[in-house]
């Protein structure tokens, strides 16, 4: 399997969302410090309700998001996230990415040789 998408949905309890947005900015910052595999990653804030969040992540693969989850960086703002956010709001669905703009969901092409001279 290639690339693969999540969207997350969480609201955050009453006068949590300033905690929930420092939470979720983690992540990003785990990447941009050089945690391989991912391919974009967004954290939004909803216009219609400042407690409501949504996440959208792209990772090269299934062992890239593994990597991502399972070391204790990620467990630790999960228990953290956990009690901050309404569980009943939370949705969560992954797929795979059909059409992206802004980025390859395409493994890199290997480095092909020069060309010959004849």
């Amino acid at each position: 399997m290639g690339a693969v998408t999540y969207f997350v949905r969480m609201v955050a309890k009453e006068g949590k969302a300033e905690e929930v947005q420092q939470l979720l900015l983690e992540n990003p910052r785990r990447i941009e410090q050089g945690e391989p595999g991912n391919l974009a990653f967004g954290v939004h804030r909803s216009i219609d309700n400042p407690n409501e969040f949504w996440l959208y992540e792209t990772w090269a693969s299934g062992e890239a998001v593994e990597a991502h989850e399972s070391g204790a960086a990620f467990q630790r703002y999960k228990e953290a996230l956990r009690p901050l956010v309404d569980p009943d709001s939370v949705l969560f669905g992954n797929c795979v990415p059909v059409k992206v703009l802004g980025y390859s969901t395409e493994p890199p092409a290997a480095a092909s040789a020069p060309p010959r001279e004849s």
